[in-house]
Order: C-alpha cells, then sequence, then structure tokens
C-alpha cells in the first residue's frame, strides 16, 4: 500500500512522524519535500506522487485548513476517488472549500500525536483501501438454529467479522466513506462560503479520546447545537421493562450512532432493551388454527400461510404486535388481536399489560422520534451486515438486568447455560420459507451470523433504532460513552 501525506509546513514534524510509523509497518508513503525530485516542477510531482499512491491522509489544523496548497491535494484526491483518512489536530472550523471536499470523508481525532493514534490511522487507511478494493469481509447468509459450535466471543466495541490484528484492536470500526468526485472551488466562491459560515451557528463538539466519525464534517464551534458523528453516544428516553413507569434518572437508554445521511442521524440502542416475542399467535393460542386445529410438524408443508400465522405468529414487521408496542406512547392500539401470553410459545412476555415503549420518553424525545417517518423500528438483516460490517455497530450484546428481571424466558436460560456471552436479537426481515419466521442475529453459540426462529418466540431481544434529526433540538455532553449527548429541554 503507498499512502500519500499531506499536510501544511506548520506540521510537517507530525507528518514525518506518521510517515516513519507507517513505513516501518511496511507500507511506503509519498511526502513532500522528501520526495520531490531535485530539479522537477513542484506541482507536477505532487500530481504524480497522489496519482501513485492508494490512500491519501491529510494532517488537518488551521495552516492545513488556510493552505490553498493542501486544498488543491485535498481536491486532487477527492477527484481520483482514493480513500481519505484527515488526522485532525486541532479544532479548527473546515472552511466551506474544504468541508466541501471532506463531507463524507472519516476523521480521527486523537487527544494526543501519539503511536497509538498512528496505529488508528494505519488500521483506518487498510480498512478504507480494502473497501475501495471490494475486500470487506463477506457474512454468510446460511440459515441455521441456535445451536452449532460456540464461536469466538469478542470484547465490548470489536467487531468479530473484520480481522485486525489485536494490537490494532483500539476502537470502533469506522462507517463506510463515500467519496464524491467534484470540481475544485473557486477562491472567490470559497470567500464567500467562508463570510456566510461566519455569520451562520455551525453544529458539532470536540469528542475527548481518540474517536472517529464519517458522514459529517466535525465542527467545534458550537455548544448546543451539534451534528453527531458516527461512533457518537447518546442518553435518550427512558424504559423500565415489566410495566412499570419509570422514575426520575431511571431506565435511561443509552444509544449509538451508526450512520448519517440525508434521511436523518440512525440510532441503535446499545443493549436488549426486553425479551419478547417479535408477534403472537395470529389465532391468539400458540400452537393452534382459528379452525381448532393443533400445529402437527408432519403436516407442515401442508398449511396455508394464514394458518402458518395462525399457529406461530405473523413475519410481517408492518403488522406485528413488536411495531405497534415500540411506537405507542401510552396505550397501545395492536393490529388485529391483543398480544396475549397464550400467543407465545411459553406463555408469557407478551407485553399486553405494558404502555407503548415511547410513554416513559419526554414530550420533546417522543416528539423528535414521532416526527421521523419510520419511529422506532428494528434494523433489517441488510443493514445489520451494511453497518456491523464496516461501521460503528457492534452486533454483540447483552440483555440489561432490567430486561433479564422482567422477561427471562428458556430462551436465555438456555443460551447463557450452554456458554453463550452475547444474546440474539431480533431484525425487521422475513425469512424464507415459512410465513411465520424471521431473521435474528446470532453470534454467540454458531458460525452464522443469522439464524431463523418464528414470531411467537417469547426469547427474542430487542434492540431499537430511530433516526432523528439531532438538529431540531438543543443538546448537551461530548458524545463520549462516559459523557453522552443529552437533549436539554
Amino acid at each position: 500500500m503507498r499512502i500519500f501525506i499531506s499536510h501544511a509546513t506548520e506540521q510537517r514534524e507530525t507528518a514525518q512522524r506518521i510517515c516513519a510509523f507507517l513505513e516501518a509497518g511496511g507500507k511506503k508513503c509519498w511526502i513532500a519535500p522528501r520526495d520531490i525530485s531535485v530539479g522537477n516542477n513542484y506541482g507536477e510531482e505532487i500530481i504524480k506522487g497522489i496519482e501513485s499512491c492508494d490512500a491519501f491522509v491529510l494532517v488537518f489544523d488551521k495552516a492545513a485548513n488556510e493552505s490553498q496548497h493542501v486544498l488543491r491535494e485535498v481536491e486532487r484526491a477527492v477527484s481520483k476517488k482514493l480513500p481519505i483518512v484527515v488526522y485532525r489536530l486541532d479544532k479548527t472550523v473546515p472552511s466551506k472549500a474544504m468541508e466541501y471536499f471532506l463531507l463524507s470523508i472519516q476523521w480521527l481525532r486523537p487527544d494526543t500525536v501519539s503511536e497509538e493514534s498512528f496505529g488508528k490511522l494505519e488500521e483506518a487507511l487498510e480498512r478504507q483501501v480494502n473497501i475501495s478494493r471490494g475486500k470487506a469481509a463477506s457474512v454468510t447468509d446460511e440459515e441455521g438454529g441456535a445451536a452449532g459450535a460456540k464461536g469466538n466471543p469478542m470484547p465490548e466495541g470489536i467487531n468479530p467479522h473484520v480481522k485486525v490484528p489485536l494490537k490494532k484492536r483500539l476502537g470502533i470500526l469506522a462507517g463506510v466513506v463515500t467519496i464524491l468526485a467534484v470540481m475544485i472551488v473557486l477562491g472567490t466562491v470559497q470567500r464567500k462560503r467562508d463570510e456566510e459560515r461566519a455569520k451562520t451557528p455551525t453544529s458539532g463538539v470536540q469528542q475527548p479520546g481518540t474517536t472517529e466519525g464519517q458522514g459529517q464534517v466535525p465542527d467545534d464551534s458550537a455548544e448546543e447545537r451539534v451534528s453527531f458523528v458516527v461512533g457518537d453516544y447518546v442518553s435518550f428516553g427512558s424504559y423500565v421493562p415489566g410495566g412499570e413507569n419509570a422514575k426520575d434518572g431511571e431506565g435511561a437508554i443509552e444509544w449509538q450512532v451508526v450512520d448519517v445521511n440525508e434521511e436523518g442521524t440512525l440510532l441503535v440502542s446499545t443493549r436488549i432493551l426486553s425479551i419478547r416475542p417479535f408477534d403472537c399467535a395470529e389465532s391468539g393460542s400458540f400452537g393452534w388454527d382459528n379452525a381448532g386445529n393443533f400445529y402437527d410438524r408432519t403436516k407442515a408443508d401442508t398449511y396455508t400461510d394464514t394458518q402458518i400465522r395462525e399457529f406461530r405468529g405473523s413475519n410481517d414487521w408492518e403488522t406485528s404486535d413488536l411495531r405497534a408496542w415500540l411506537n405507542a406512547n401510552g396505550i397501545v392500539s395492536y393490529p388485529g388481536k391483543t398480544p396475549q401470553n397464550k400467543g407465545t410459545d411459553e406463555n408469557g412476555n407478551a407485553y399486553s399489560t405494558e404502555t407503548g415503549f415511547l410513554t416513559d420518553f419526554t414530550k420533546e424525545e417522543a416528539a423528535l422520534v414521532e416526527q421521523s417517518k419510520e419511529g422506532v423500528f428494528l434494523l433489517t438483516k441488510e443493514q445489520v451486515r451494511d453497518y456491523a460490517l464496516v461501521g460503528a455497530l457492534n452486533p454483540s450484546t447483552t440483555p440489561t438486568d432490567a430486561a433479564i428481571a422482567a422477561d427471562e424466558t428458556t430462551w436465555y436460560r438456555g443460551y447463557k447455560d450452554s456458554g453463550a456471552t452475547d444474546y440474539i436479537w431480533a431484525t425487521a426481515s422475513a425469512a424464507e420459507g415459512r410465513a411465520c419466521d424471521i431473521y435474528y442475529v446470532n453470534i454467540s453459540l454458531a458460525e452464522d451470523t443469522f439464524a431463523t426462529k418464528y414470531a411467537a418466540a417469547s426469547g427474542f431481544g430487542v434492540r431499537p433504532a430511530i433516526c432523528i434529526s439531532p438538529e431540531e433540538a438543543h443538546w448537551e455532553g461530548d458524545g463520549s460513552r462516559q459523557n453522552p449527548y443529552r437533549m436539554v429541554r
């Protein structure tokens, strides 16, 4: 791998340290003025250097932000569709011209210039180059049951599907980079945009520690209005399982940003918040259809889709009991029938007596969720693939203590007794084959990432997702796990 290192003269020493670190690891670097041939045209050599490289590092600070030479190098790298990683040294707000080119680029923000941060930079470069070459790790589509050979449980924050040397596993993986092919901005346009920026409140805050983000250019000039980046933590809403209302400070939900795009900011709960069925048997009694017939495995192939759903629940997310409950504030209006305990495989966890998931959210929090077109939802199988393979989402997670106390089932006990460190959680994706089966994420007990189970099984972990527009509210905190963003009332 050959890497171009772009920097302003003021950061020559830092750039040289990065160069030495990467080359010590077996990579080749192009860095000025070292690699400028004597007597050759400086500009032409820069262009040739960028075109000869596989990736591009921008050492970003106030000097780099103001340098037209650096801006032209960034523009050239973007036009050549090179993977780019920004190594950010200070809180300088990117100029409009720089922001234009770096909108969807990955940023690293180290506490200190150190070998540890250089390791994260190297890891990010390797990942982005592999993505650009189509070498991202794959996830099997084969379906299987919950049982199987034990996998290798990974520590929290480590993606089990991306093979990275242990010494480099320093943080969560960044989201997929979308590199924009753009034209260079004229100097006069840049000045006008800079003037506009000076008049307009900016967004984003600097996070402590080395963090990564994609999809938004970090901007540290505001204290309350922020733009989240991938990897940020958010404390938002409250939920206490078991039908009890949350008391002050109880049941706060921790979310993590896994995507930022034109539709909004996607947050996924870091933990499983409850254990319950996706959809209860449509007949109201598990294993029976509306005609009074009991489910016979030997006749499974002869049943209609309607009968299957009556026996074991429906795999249609849009009409599911779980979707109705997740999006209710107060009393829940269920489609068709109210989920009763007898409609589940263990005659329990049907949540018919619980108020909706949004009940203990503040008025402002609930409004922010409800104004999005999807409300509260589950990730699809495809989204889990995308965000867990190359994004911030950690597919390995566990239920909260409150969820276990309220909803423990033989499914959960079976997993723990078998040595599982993490628990399964439901997706919104219907599985092929039967009208009652859905895909769930299965990490601990089987080699397959996804397995299938019927909708009325009482043991699904529920890990909600929401897509919000954070710019519609005020926030405090810095996005770290120790001090997550919290909505200011």
